[in-house]
């Protein structure tokens, strides 16, 4: 297994810059099964019980993975990053019983979608959600992470927060930012087990996200339960988008056309998940140029037939699109992948 530098952050010069996530053992694995067994195994072990398959949204794309891990106590932290795939709760044996854990994912870079009990949230870089890891759930990741989960023993606390934060995005400040460093200094290795205090370091993170939980765990619950049309809307906008999004032509009115609805229906929909029809094609886009850059099958590809594959007719604004939304170039994100 090679090791990589995880040299990801949300902003050079922002909140997040102290807490950038450490080097990660990442690899590249082929869909074969066996492989990605040994990184379900490795994540269940290390992190929490878990199921991955091939994404079927990237269907052509390398399943990537990388991923750093700690336990402190009670306590599991992971750094990961992970593209091409689809996580789930594993239905083994030893799964831990319903409702007995939360999982606090933190966005580093690119995005996670995240569906559980009807709902479906996409967490981008600077956002962070919880949810119940031990109920189930899926997860589609195209970006780094970082992930704390702990029992929460029945505690009525957990349960009113986790009860008024499902569902939905949070940005990363005040508690939830003083949590992700101190989880970033211990991923980091900055602990010494025979010199420091590791069961004080645990309370502490503890109290931190205690803390935090007070913030939320009482405020009223306004995210309202989807309605099985609006679920219906978004799986016909994903497949619609899936089939479609390397055409330069789609736009709003072309894409509200093909499902059948209005423009004003098409933006109160992706309203509700926090996002515009332009952004969600945009990303859509971005992806697929991305993972193609990364794929050895397309490395006798230039750039710009990449950009052009992937629905950008213009090579300098894709460029400049990609800059802004990866926080490196395409030539730079093709070398960091070398084959």
């Amino acid at each position: 297994m090679q090791r990589n530098s995880w040299t990801s952050t949300i902003d050079s010069n922002g909140p997040l810059a102290r807490a950038r996530p450490p080097a990660a053992h990442a690899c590249t694995a082929s869909p074969e099964r066996h492989d990605l067994g040994k990184w379900q195994e490795h994540i269940s072990n290390a992190l929490f019980p878990v199921s991955l398959k091939r994404s079927r949204q990237h269907a052509d794309a390398p399943v990537r993975i990388g991923a750093r891990f700690k336990r402190i106590a009670a306590l599991s932290f992971a750094a990961m990053s992970g593209s091409g795939l689809t996580v789930q709760r594993h239905s083994g044996k030893n799964v831990p019983q319903e409702n007995s854990h939360l999982k606090l994912l933190f966005g580093i870079k690119g995005q996670c979608l995240i569906r559980q009990d009807g709902r479906e949230v996409a967490l981008s870089a600077g956002q962070w959600t919880a949810y119940d890891p031990s109920r189930a759930y899926e997860a589609v990741p195209d970006g780094e992470t970082i992930a704390l989960v702990f029992p929460t023993q029945g505690a009525s606390l957990w349960e009113r927060f986790a009860k008024s934060t499902a569902g939905r995005v949070q940005p990363i400040r005040g508690n939830a930012l003083l949590t992700l460093r101190a989880m970033g200094f211990c991923l980091e290795g900055g602990l010494d087990g025979e010199h420091d205090d590791l069961t004080g370091i645990a309370e502490s993170i503890s109290a931190l996200m205690r803390s935090l939980a007070r913030q939320y765990a009482d405020r009223p619950e306004t995210v309202p339960q989807r309605a099985p049309r609006h679920l219906q809307l978004l799986g016909d906008l994903r497949a619609r988008l899936d089939e479609q999004f390397r055409d330069p032509s789609l736009d709003v009115n072309s894409l509200a056309h093909h499902l059948g609805i209005s423009r004003r229906t098409l933006y109160n929909v992706l309203a509700a998940e926090g996002q515009t029809p332009h952004q969600i094609i945009l990303e859509y886009r971005l992806n697929a140029a991305r993972s193609a850059l990364a794929d050895p099958q397309h490395r006798f590809k230039s750039v710009t037939e990449i950009a052009l594959d992937s629905g950008f007719p213009d090579i300098n604004h894709f460029s400049r699109l990609f800059r802004q939304h990866f926080g490196s170039t395409p030539t730079a994100c093709r070398q960091a992948h070398r084959y």
